[in-house]
């Protein structure tokens, strides 16, 4: 994601089932949902794991 100038929206929340890290959802561009899962602090999954291939990656 490093030099990305897309812009992303990203919200977290609680939630019950996942209580240690709650649920973030990550729009990219107001487009399409870029990332779903524990909130990690990241917004893309290639970011979070440093794999370019997981670009594309909405939940893992």
């Amino acid at each position: 994601m490093y030099g990305d100038k897309a812009i992303y929206i990203s919200l977290s929340c609680e939630c019950d089932w996942e209580e240690e890290h709650g649920l973030l959802l990550v729009f990219k561009e107001g487009r399409y949902i870029n990332k779903l899962g524990g909130y990690d602090g990241h917004l893309t999954n290639s970011d979070a794991y440093g794999d370019k291939n997981l670009e594309k990656v909405v939940y893992r």
